[in-house]
C-alpha cells in the first residue's frame, strides 16, 4: 500500500492446521516466512497488572503447559526516550541482542511475558480444541507497561477529545507522558492494519490519585476504548470486542498515597454500560491486601478465556459471572426501629466467602452496607458515592437463594420520605465476597434503594417490584 510495504492476503478456504512457509515476491524481490500459522489475535494490554509475568503467581509453573499454536508477540518501550510521534514499527522485545518476533508460547520463554496473557491463551487453547476444533491458532501481543496512566495510551486524536470533553485531571504529570505508548507500541500496529478479535484490558491503578482522576476517568476510558475501534480493525461483523479487568481489591489506604480503586471500579462500569461488546471480569476476591499487585494470575487468565469464550465465540453455556440480585423486599417493625431485608439471588444457594488474600474475614466482616436517608428532592438525586451516606455495616445470613439482614432506624420517628440504600462490594478491599454454589466468579458489585415502609409491619419492594440501581 502506498510506500509502505504492506500487503494481506485472504484465503479462500481453511489451509489446514500448520504451520506452512509463506513466500512473497514482487518483481525480482523475493521474500519467504517460515513457520507461519492462522488463527484469531488478541492484543493484551494495560500496566503492571498486565505485564507481570509469572513469578507472581507460586501456582503457575504446575500448571502452565505451553501451546504450540498459541503464539506470542512481546511489544517493547523504551521509558528514557519515548516518541514523540507514533513509530513507523514497533520495537520487540530482545532476548539477549536479538529481537524475539512471533514466538511459539513455550516455557523456556514465559518467564518474559505476561502470566494473565498466557494463562488465557492456554485456557483459552483447551477451550477451542486447538488445533482440531474451529480455530487453528490463537495469536497473542503484548503490550503492556507497569506504572502508566491512561493518558499514556491515547492516541493524540483521542487526547484532544479527552482534554476537550472530559473533566480535568487532578494530576497533570499524567499529560507529560501523552500518546507516549501509543506511538511506540500500538500505533505500529494500527499503521500495520491489525486485525484484533479482541482486545483484554487491564489497567487503572495510575488513575486512581485522587477522587477527580477516578471519576474521570469513565470520561477517558470511553474515548479510549472509541479510539481503539477506530484505528483497528476485527474479522467480526460486531464492534471490536474489549474484555477488561476490574481493579482487584486492595487496601488503599496505608503507605505514601491514597488510592481510590472502588472509584475507578465505578468508571469502568459506566462504560461498559455506556458502549457495546465490552464486557467486565471481575476480580474483587483476588486481591492482595497490601499490594496493588495480586499474584492469583492463573484465576484471572482463566476468567478472561471464559469470558472470550462466551461472548466472542458463542458458547453460551459457559458461565461468566456470579450471583445476580433478583430481587428485594423490607419489612418494618416500628416497636424495635428496626427492619428485615432479604435480598433473592439467582443462581442459588449462596453464601458468602473470604476472598484470596484474607483467609477468616467473613467472621467479622461484611461487603454489604445500608444508609436510611431521608432526600432533600426527588429519589434520582439521591447518591451512592463515598462518603455522602452514614453507611453502617450489614450483616446478613444465608439460606437458599436468600441473604436476610437487619437494619435500624436511627431516629425515634421513622420519616415518609425515608429511603433505604444498600450496596455490596463498595470497598476498595473486598474482604468478602457473595459466591453461588458451583460457580467460581463472585458477585460484581451492585446497589438498590427501596422506599421506607412507613407503618408497622408495611412492606416495600416485593419481587415483583423493580430495583433502581
Amino acid at each position: 500500500t502506498g510506500s509502505r510495504p504492506i500487503f494481506r492476503v485472504c484465503l479462500a478456504q481453511d489451509p489446514g492446521v500448520g504451520p506452512f512457509r509463506v513466500e512473497v515476491r514482487s518483481g525480482e524481490h523475493r521474500t519467504e516466512l517460515q513457520d507461519v500459522v492462522h488463527g484469531d489475535v488478541f492484543l493484551c494490554s494495560g500496566q503492571s497488572n498486565m505485564e507481570l509475568g509469572p513469578g507472581w503467581d507460586r501456582l503457575f509453573a504446575d500448571r502452565f503447559r505451553g501451546h504450540p499454536q498459541v503464539r506470542m508477540l512481546h511489544i517493547d518501550f523504551d521509558r528514557h526516550e519515548p516518541d514523540r510521534t507514533p513509530r513507523a514499527s514497533a520495537r520487540l522485545w530482545s532476548k539477549g541482542n536479538a529481537a524475539q518476533s512471533w514466538r511459539p508460547m513455550a516455557l523456556a520463554d514465559i518467564s518474559h511475558h505476561s502470566a494473565v496473557c498466557s494463562a488465557f491463551g492456554q485456557e483459552l487453547a483447551a477451550r477451542l480444541r486447538l488445533p482440531s476444533g474451529p480455530v487453528r491458532a490463537l495469536g497473542l501481543v503484548l503490550a503492556a507497561f507497569g506504572s502508566t496512566p491512561l493518558q499514556a495510551f491515547l492516541p493524540a486524536t483521542v487526547a484532544k477529545r479527552v482534554m476537550a470533553e472530559c473533566p480535568a485531571s487532578a494530576t497533570p504529570k499524567f499529560w507529560d507522558r501523552t500518546s507516549h505508548i501509543w506511538n511506540a507500541a500500538l500505533a505500529p500496529l494500527a499503521l500495520a492494519q491489525t486485525c484484533f478479535a479482541a482486545v483484554l484490558w487491564y489497567q487503572g491503578e495510575d488513575n486512581s490519585h485522587s477522587v477527580s482522576d477516578a471519576e474521570a476517568y469513565a470520561c477517558h476510558l470511553r474515548l479510549f476504548f472509541e479510539g481503539l475501534r477506530s484505528q483497528f480493525c476485527t474479522p467480526s461483523t460486531r464492534p471490536l470486542q474489549i474484555h477488561y479487568v476490574e481493579l482487584a481489591s486492595r487496601n488503599t489506604t496505608t503507605g505514601r498515597h491514597t488510592r481510590y480503586y472502588f472509584k475507578i471500579r465505578q468508571s469502568q462500569e459506566q462504560v461498559r454500560q455506556s458502549l457495546p461488546q465490552v464486557f467486565a471480569t471481575t476480580a474483587l476476591d483476588l486481591g492482595a491486601f497490601l499490594n496493588s499487585h495480586p499474584p492469583h494470575k492463573w484465576q484471572l487468565g482463566q476468567r478472561l478465556a471464559a469470558l472470550v469464550h462466551h461472548w466472542y465465540y458463542g458458547n453460551i453455556s459457559v458461565p461468566v459471572a456470579g450471583p445476580e440480585l433478583r430481587c428485594a423486599d423490607l419489612t418494618v417493625q416500628a416497636s424495635t426501629r428496626t427492619a428485615t431485608l432479604r435480598m433473592h439471588f439467582r443462581p442459588a444457594p449462596v453464601a458468602l466467602q473470604s476472598t484470596m488474600d484474607c483467609t477468616a474475614c467473613c467472621t467479622d466482616g461484611t461487603p454489604f452496607e445500608y444508609a436510611i436517608i431521608v432526600p432533600a428532592g426527588p429519589p434520582s438525586e439521591l447518591s451512592l458515592d463515598h462518603g455522602r451516606a452514614p453507611w453502617q455495616p450489614l450483616h446478613v445470613r444465608a439460606q437458599g437463594d436468600t441473604l436476610t439482614g437487619t437494619v435500624r432506624w436511627p431516629e425515634p420517628n421513622a420519616s415518609p420520605n425515608a429511603v433505604l440504600q444498600v450496596r455490596y462490594a463498595f470497598q476498595d478491599f473486598v474482604h468478602c465476597a457473595l459466591f453461588a454454589e458451583g460457580l467460581d466468579w463472585p458477585a460484581r458489585h451492585f446497589s438498590f434503594r427501596l422506599d421506607w415502609p412507613a407503618n408497622d409491619g408495611g412492606q416495600a419492594g416485593t419481587c415483583s417490584a423493580v430495583l433502581a440501581g
